[in-house]
């Protein structure tokens, strides 16, 4: 087979020989046969070159033995070249065939195998583009095997199972003429043998015919080493599974490289490894990967954008997305659906700026920053779905950050909205978290000198004592730090490790709760201290010790013992002069220097059709130790008794004037005698007397009791 060239310079500087009749554009031809150069437009009158065919020098390229350079691998035109064999090796005869120059290679639509030594595609020169025509140029890196016989047609997506071992893969092709399968997400295929019977899912069966199947050794394409590569436009099938850990795309020390609108499917390894400077990876569509989508190492200026990035990295807990070691990375505008990780910046990463992206349901962490990166910017985003207890962002080690503007929504299942840990010096705002059932923001204690302020957090914040930080509640229904829970959507503060407390304090509306038996009963202790005490700061009412009066000494002049209830007796006062004496202490609890004010309780003898009137007068005196009592005081109240009122009704009635405890302390002393005198009433007495049944003071109560034994 003879190989072509179009001459575009005019020929000089041949080693040897000089051709004649050759002019730009004219076909020069190499002759296997004879060795011999030939001039195919010269006609008869050609005259071959018979130098060397390892150094033949033709201006703007040097050609050489160097590789396949069939006719009908490829067609050269002004540095672009036209891959026409469908494999690998017919692209790289392409490839080689562009000279240290570079070009253009590109491949048609079509399925170009790797064969059975398989063959991957190295680019050999900078300033090389690999065009595809879009998703039906599809590059075959795949597992493949040989059979001999097959019944039906199986379709490209159908599983294929051993009969005996457990092996399973998906079909990509079947090509019926050279009887090939070629397949991925391979499932113990170790266990794979020269017997095995293989079922299609379809329901139709082939069998091995012994050859030992093939899977990918080499990466798919490799650039490793040159710049300025563009790869477009094509699709290229892994062979995922096959424990060959080999990339589709790989570029170690490679800059401004560009990937672009590829379908890269289904890779043992990562979609794409890129380390050098200067990368995009754009609008490009990955799917199943063993490892990452795309993962840059050590890489300066990158843009990863507009990619659609699905189910990679599960097998081997690796992100979609990885930029370690990063500087100036912006990973924006991608849809990151149900992989591991969605997007991972770790081992010192700067500058990384991670925007308008869509994650939905990882198997871990949504977007992490880690291992001692700052300065990144995690903004827009919209998250959802991350598994249970993961976070849809979480720092870890990361200072100087910003989160702001995210859309954060959990499954409910102990996840997190935002986490951060031992990351100091970072702004978290205007971010919206709702149904994770741990925190919404979460800032552990190892954390300081943070600021979080202006979420619409409606699941709440979880702080676990970090220091220095500036905290905004904002709008959150939710503050959890510990085992305490604020909720202000229901008033309350909930205390202790089980969702809703062991104990609640709580306010509603009109009142507040403290409530100990949530889980269980228990008892509420309140420790002051050393000569302190629970003070109110609104005083509230008690009565001081009263004193009844079957318990109060009689006067000269005592009251009867009268029948009060069958068995129970109290006394009965005349108007005249019966009268009983006692004593009253001034509890702990008041508050000191507030007025007193004394009363009786007392109740009808008998029913009267006719209002009648009942007058009681208490005469007291009040002193404090240490103190003189004051004179006595009379105080006296006279009562109405209406009409037809019920026998044994009880009455509560205070005297006038009340006693003033300007100046007085706790342990003071109220002396008293109470009689009852005659009613000015106008229809007088009544016709049985009144039983009295006690004598009581209300008085003003702020502690519990005093802080001392003698002093309040």
């Amino acid at each position: 087979m003879p190989h072509v060239f179009r001459i575009i310079d005019t020929i000089s500087g041949l080693a040897d020989t000089t051709i004649a009749g050759i002019a730009d554009g004219d076909l020069l031809v190499y002759k296997v046969a004879t060795s011999s150069w030939e001039n195919e437009a010269a006609g008869a009158g050609y005259v071959p070159y018979v130098g060397a065919v390892a150094n033949v020098n033709l201006g703007t390229f040097n050609l050489t033995t160097t590789g396949t350079v069939d006719a009908s691998a490829h067609n050269i035109t002004d540095k672009k070249v036209t891959v026409t064999t469908f494999t690998s090796a017919g692209i790289n005869a392409a490839i080689d065939a562009l000279g240290t120059e570079g070009g253009e290679v590109y491949i048609p639509e079509g399925d170009y195998d790797f064969g059975i030594a398989p063959t991957g595609i190295v680019i050999d020169y900078d300033n090389t583009i690999i065009r595809g025509a879009g998703k039906g140029t599809r590059l075959l890196n795949t597992c493949r095997f040989v059979y001999t016989t097959i019944v039906g047609v199986p379709a490209a997506g159908e599983t294929i199972t051993g009969d005996t071992t457990g092996f399973t893969a998906t079909v990509v092709k079947v090509d019926l003429t050279n009887k090939i399968v070629w397949y991925h997400t391979l499932s113990n295929g170790a266990n794979y043998n020269a017997a095995e019977v293989i079922s299609w899912s379809g329901g139709a069966d082939t069998t091995i015919n012994g050859v030992v199947p093939t899977e990918p050794t080499e990466h798919a394409v490799d650039f490793s080493g040159k710049d300025y590569i563009t790869i477009t436009d094509l699709t290229v099938y892994g062979g995922r599974g096959a424990d060959a850990d080999r990339f589709l795309i790989v570029g170690t020390s490679s800059s401004n490289a560009t990937i672009q609108n590829c379908n890269l499917l289904y890779g043992d390894e990562a979609a794409i490894n890129v380390t050098g400077d200067f990368l995009k990876v754009q609008f490009n569509y990955i799917i199943g990967c063993n490892d990452e989508g795309v993962v840059c190492f050590g890489i300066d200026n990158a843009d990863i954008s507009h990619n659609y990035i699905e189910d990679c990295g599960i097998p081997t807990s690796n992100p979609a997305i990885s930029v370690p070691q990063c500087n100036n990375v912006t990973v924006s505008d991608n849809v990151l659906k149900s992989n591991h990780i969605a997007i991972a910046v770790d081992a010192v990463a700067t500058h990384v700026v991670i925007t308008n992206n869509v994650v939905q349901t990882t198997a871990s962490d949504g977007i992490t920053v880690l291992g001692g990166s700052k300065y990144c910017t995690i903004s827009n985003n919209n998250i959802y779905d991350v598994d249970s207890g993961s976070a849809d962002i979480k720092l870890n080690a990361a200072d100087y950050c910003t989160v702001i503007g995210n859309n954060l929504y959990g499954d409910g299942t102990s996840d997190i909205g935002i986490h951060l840990d031992e990351s100091d010096y970072c702004t978290v705002t205007g971010n919206f978290s709702d149904n994770h059932d741990v925190a919404g923001i979460q800032e552990d204690a190892d954390c300081q000198n943070n600021i979080i302020a202006g979420n619409n957090v409606q699941d709440g914040y979880v702080l676990n004592g970090a220091t220095a930080e500036t905290f905004d509640f904002g709008n959150s229904s939710l503050l959890s730090t510990g085992d305490v829970r604020i909720v202000s959507d229901s008033n309350q503060i909930e205390l202790g490790n089980v969702a809703g407390g062991d104990m609640i304090i709580k306010y509603g509306g009109s009142s507040g709760l403290i409530d100990t038996s949530i889980v269980a009963a228990s008892d509420l202790n309140i420790a002051c201290g050393a000569n302190k005490t629970l003070v109110l700061n609104n005083t509230v009412w008690d009565e001081l010790p009263p004193t009844p009066i079957t318990s109060a000494k009689l006067g000269s002049t005592a009251p009867t013992l009268t029948t009060f209830v069958s068995d129970i007796e109290q006394y009965t006062f005349d108007a005249s002069n019966d009268y009983v004496i006692g004593a009253t202490e001034i509890t702990h609890r008041w508050k000191e220097g507030t007025t007193i004010h004394p009363h009786i309780h007392w109740a009808t003898n008998g029913l009267e059709l006719a209002a009648k009137g009942v007058k009681w007068q208490l005469s007291w005196c009040i002193g404090g130790p240490g103190g003189v009592f004051s004179a006595q005081t009379v105080s006296v109240i006279d009562v109405e008794i209406p009409g037809s009122t019920t026998d044994r009704t009880h009455f509560l009635n205070h005297f006038s004037p009340t006693v003033d405890g300007t100046g007085y302390k706790i342990d003071t002393y109220i002396l008293w005698r109470l009689e009852r005198i005659a009613t000015a009433h106008i229809n007088g007495e009544p016709a049985a007397n009144p039983f009295g049944l006690a004598v009581g003071f209300h008085a003003e109560q702020e502690t519990i009791g005093s802080r001392d034994i003698t002093t309040k």
